[in-house]
């Protein structure tokens, strides 16, 4: 069944038969090397004898077992395992085993009992150590894994590993001084070097030990050779931090003069001059920085978000981040991250258009995160292109299924073209999406309302409404819309009344809440007083909106003033808009008010 992998299967035999063999030997080899040195993991004698005949019966099933580990059959591997610990309990390759298995079977915590068994057995066997320090790291048991790193390293010093593993579980246990010993003894076998050095100075900084992180950038110095950039850029770091800022500069000058490009010394350079607020210069390393080719675009990105509020289009920060943006564009011209972020700037700026000139190019350049979709959508919305708003949103939702904003984008661009029963398809969809945004939610419940009355709809239209100011009750574009088409049906007036009121009271010079609070006064049949506020509305607006004009018209008639009316209407005809009523020519027509 497994012939095709005999010869895998062999050779894992032959490992495991020296993982045995390995285990017994390595006590006799090794016990010199380890006397000295405290052991994390102790080592236990077996407390029985096998007979030859039982010593027979464990190999044979060791490699039965194994057999099925290599073949992948973990439930009758460890069965078999199980099996021969019923004979030889102290058998440490058998524990070391299991202990895999368990880790096959991500039982990290049944793992380790074994694995520490297996070493507790054979405590010289490095296989067994450095298994259990994988599993003590697993299990978050990291000082425990540091002494045996500790018992691995005083079996093998050759192994570098063992001490750069310690070093990372000493910062993961937040002990910087534990991982600076190690480092110790790091250079004490190979010497200074700059990778050691340079995170020692770090460990240093951040206990603010200033004397030792300075200490190490002297030690380092002394390696090396004033022809070497490496000198320069280190001096030059610590006359920064010792605020011999003149010294540094001198230094970072000599690094420019071997290596124009250094990448370290422009971006030293620009925190310094940032930070003495030398603005000319500053703005010439950052130039500079977005040139070099092994600053990842990321990072660049980054250095822009500070931009990103200069909205001033005359200072000369905002000039720069365009500037910078050109550049980006210039050296990562097939990234689209470069894109999105010109994108996300030109939109800030409304620049509508052009923005979606850079979020098309992020598509075209195979990115599919669902923001680039909705930044696309916003533009096309501000520019109330409701083509492109249709056919883009229609392929965003065959990508975002389950994203509501896209059916809502959707159904704003058949509203832009009057597709009432389309738009409220995809709202009563998208609406049922929606979670925790209630924000979101409220304006889906305001375009129900909005499309249900077009579609006159009422009953619908009305408790959409209602369930948008359960939302928010305050919200007084909601608020205006639900009391106009309440007097436009002529009923609950005192209801819109109230809302009404409420809403110029919060907005006393805005001429659209204005004009409803006129037009549900009027059908209430307060006409002087509906007078009264169309006049504010329209010294508010001026006669640039047809709606108030006829309005007023309307108005001025129930108060007597026929001709004014009269005046009025043909003034809001010849402004040629929508939204005027289909009785607006025949009332110039008659002379007379008609009711709707």
């Amino acid at each position: 069944m497994h012939g095709h992998s005999k010869l895998r299967i062999d050779s894992l035999l032959v490992v495991a038969v020296l993982v045995i063999l390995v285990g017994c030997k390595g006590v006799e080899q090794t016990v010199q090397g380890t006397q000295a040195a405290e052991s994390a993991v102790q080592l236990q004698q077996p407390a029985y004898t096998l007979t030859r005949l039982q010593q027979l019966e464990v190999e044979n099933l060791f490699i039965e077992a194994t057999n099925a580990f290599v073949a992948d059959d973990y439930a009758q591997a460890i069965q078999l395992y199980y099996e021969l610990l019923k004979i030889d309990p102290d058998n440490a390759a058998t524990n070391y085993q299991i202990s895999r298995l368990q880790s096959v079977g991500n039982k990290p915590l049944d793992a380790e009992i074994y694995a520490e068994k297996a070493a507790r057995l054979d405590p010289t066997n490095k296989f067994y150590l450095e298994n259990l320090v994988g599993l003590y790291r697993t299990n978050r048991k990291y000082k425990r894994a540091i002494d045996v790193l500790n018992q691995l390293y005083a079996i093998d010093s050759r192994e570098m590993n063992y001490l750069r593993d310690m070093i990372s579980l000493y910062l993961a246990i937040n002990q910087p001084l534990g991982a600076i010993a190690v480092y110790d003894t790091l250079e004490a076998k190979i010497g200074i070097t700059d990778e050691f050095s340079k995170q020692k100075h770090r460990l240093y900084s951040v206990m603010n030990d200033t004397a030792s992180a300075h200490n190490e950038l002297r030690k380092l110095l002394t390696v090396l050779q004033d022809t070497d950039v490496q000198y320069w850029s280190v001096l030059a770091t610590l006359r920064l931090q010792e605020q011999n800022y003149d010294a540094a500069l001198h230094a970072f000058n000599e690094v420019l003069r071997l290596d124009p490009d250094d990448t370290f010394t422009h971006l030293a350079l620009a925190d310094h001059y940032q930070m003495i607020d030398d603005t000319i210069r500053f703005h010439e390393e950052v130039r500079k920085i977005f040139t070099l080719s092994d600053i990842d675009i990321d990072f660049k990105i980054r250095a822009l978000m500070p931009y990103f509020e200069i909205t001033d289009t005359l200072s000369k920060d905002y000039r720069l981040a365009y500037q910078l943006l050109d550049t980006l564009k210039r050296y990562h011209p097939e990234d689209p991250k470069t894109y999105s972020i010109y994108g996300d700037f030109l939109r800030r700026d409304n620049k509508f258009t052009e923005a979606l000139t850079m979020f098309h190019k992020v598509i075209d350049l195979g990115a599919t995160q669902y923001l680039i979709w909705e930044a696309l959508l916003l533009c096309e919305l501000a520019l109330l292109d409701s083509v492109a708003l249709v056919n883009d949103a229609t392929k965003a939702l065959d990508l975002y299924p389950e994203q509501p904003l896209v059916y809502y984008m959707l159904a704003v661009g058949y509203q832009l073209q009057h597709e009432w029963q389309l738009a409220v398809q995809y709202l009563e969809q998208g609406v049922l999406l929606v979670a925790q945004n209630k924000a979101l939610k409220m304006q889906f419940y305001s375009d129900l309302a909005e499309v249900y009355s077009q579609l006159k709809d009422y009953d619908r239209s009305f408790n959409n409404y209602r369930l948008a100011l359960k939302i928010d009750p305050d919200n007084y574009t909601v608020l205006n819309n639900f009391s106009y088409n309440l007097a436009v049906q002529k009923i609950h007036l005192d209801e819109a009344e109230t809302m009404s009121q409420k809403v110029v009271r919060a907005n006393p010079l805005n001429a659209t809440f204005l004009d409803t609070f006129a037009w549900v006064l009027f059908q209430k049949g307060k006409y002087k007083e509906a007078k009264s506020v169309m006049e504010l509305a329209i010294e508010q607006s001026g006669v640039t909106e047809a709606v108030l004009l006829e309005h007023y018209g309307d108005i001025l008639w129930k108060n007597n003033e026929q001709q004014k009316a009269v005046d009025f209407w043909i003034k809001a005809k010849n402004l040629n808009q929508e939204g005027t009523t289909m009785l607006l020519d025949q009332k110039i027509d008659t002379r007379t008010w008609i009711e709707e």
